[in-house]
């Protein structure tokens, strides 16, 4: 997963950082990619803490869309 931007021709570093999702604790495969020397900006630890906290997996992200679909009531296109 990509975080903060990483312009053209900037080299990039992998982090194996602790994100989990906050519904079912699944980890952010492949850690965080993010360009040399953005890692050690606040702006980073600030990103890095908001995705601590509303991180979700493909899989919950896509379960809590239809609920709201539903809740709606809307379809989702499924049937």
């Amino acid at each position: 997963m990509r975080l903060g931007r990483i312009e053209e021709g900037q080299r990039r570093i992998r982090l194996e950082c602790e994100i989990q999702c906050i519904s079912c604790s699944k980890r952010v495969p492949g850690g965080i990619v993010v360009a040399d020397g953005f890692d050690k900006t606040d702006e980073f630890h600030r990103m890095l803490e908001d995705l601590r906290e509303t991180y979700l997996c493909g899989i919950c992200r896509d379960a809590k869309r239809i609920e709201e679909a539903e809740r709606a009531g809307r379809t989702t296109g499924d049937a």
